[in-house]
């Protein structure tokens, strides 16, 4: 019974709570890497909590991509104010089709975006493009 206890309640929170550090730790230490580890910590939670409160964590996890893609791209504050805005909007076009329509397709849509993001942020870059114009 305790270790149910622990593994339903206990393991999810020590999770959140990483992703959440580890969040701030990247913005405090400007790696684009740690923030794309606790998106990736924030999303495994979300997926696994499904339903109960899985689409809050999804929030969390599209504001996490949208902190690392702003470290990635090294943008201004206007630019992270308009990728937290994407990530907001991301998050307010998946999970209402989640909670309405059907689980499965929201979570390949969930997925398939979080890709398109990673493919963004790992394909283009500032220092690609400009070394793309100087050659």
């Amino acid at each position: 019974m305790h270790l149910e206890i622990t593994a339903l309640i206990i393991i999810p929170i020590v999770i959140f709570v990483a992703s959440i550090a580890l969040t701030f730790v990247a913005l405090a230490l400007d790696s684009w890497k740690l923030g794309w580890a606790a998106a990736l910590a924030s999303l495994f939670l979300a997926i696994i909590t499904g339903f109960s409160i899985g689409p809050y964590l999804f929030l969390v996890t599209c504001l996490q991509i949208g902190a690392a893609l702003f470290l990635r791209w090294r943008l201004t504050w206007r630019g992270a104010l308009a990728l937290q805005l994407l990530a907001a909007t991301v998050w307010f076009m998946v999970v209402p089709f989640q909670i309405f329509v059907f689980n499965a397709i929201s979570l390949l849509a969930g997925m398939l975006l979080v890709t398109i993001l990673a493919a963004l942020a790992t394909i283009w870059s500032p220092e690609r493009q400009a070394g793309s114009r100087a050659g």
